[in-house]
């Protein structure tokens, strides 16, 4: 990418982070941005691709999770998962990324390019009381998602979704815009879903 696209980058969304989140009563700094956009930049040649951000989002938006989705599970092959649970960047190992998992999920088909709570596309009371919640989220202290579902510049779709514990609260309109300001640096990354489908 060229210096000038990605200057360009940190300009908008650093113009849209003071816009956004000037009436909330919590902001990030220039340099907190700044870092942000970087470790989205940055993602591509770290060990664990993109855990530097992943680790800068979940304690900018007081999370216990941060994950991102780059491949998902089908019936050949499990899914692909960067996660940051606050002992650093790893890849996702649990019995999530399996097919038989996975396609439980009901958080999935979210508008492109926007992000949304978990409580704004489901019927949460029912999803807590089923199944896959009781077996895989509520063990590991999850009632909270925050998601987005990122088309990348080459058509290639990856996943965030950073969530809360059953005693925090609900994420408010500052968390989904600091995510929705990043989401167009994000999708022009897509090189990190070929790097990682090339390792696995």
């Amino acid at each position: 990418m060229k210096a000038e696209g990605r200057l360009d980058s940190e300009r908008v969304v650093s113009e849209a982070v003071s816009q956004d989140f000037s009436a909330s009563g919590r902001s990030l700094s220039f340099e907190q941005m700044s870092e942000l956009i970087g470790a989205i930049y940055q993602g591509p040649l770290e060990s664990v691709p993109w855990g530097g951000m992943l680790g800068l989002l979940r304690r900018h938006l007081r999370a216990n999770w941060a994950t991102l989705i780059l491949r998902r599970a089908s019936v050949e092959r499990p899914a692909l998962l960067i996660r940051d649970v606050g002992r650093g960047p790893e890849v996702d190992r649990s019995p999530y990324n399996h097919y038989e998992v996975f396609s439980m999920d009901p958080f999935v088909g979210l508008p492109p390019d926007r992000v949304v709570t978990i409580d704004e596309m489901i019927d949460t009371d029912k999803w807590m009381q089923g199944e896959f919640y009781k077996s895989f989220i509520q063990p590991i202290n999850i009632r909270f998602i925050l998601g987005a579902d990122i088309v990348a510049d080459d058509g290639a779709n990856c996943r965030l979704r950073i969530t809360r514990a059953p005693t925090e609260q609900n994420f408010s309109d500052w968390d989904k815009a600091l995510c929705q300001a990043l989401l167009p640096v994000m999708s022009e990354n897509s090189v990190v879903r070929r790097l990682l489908d090339d390792r696995s």
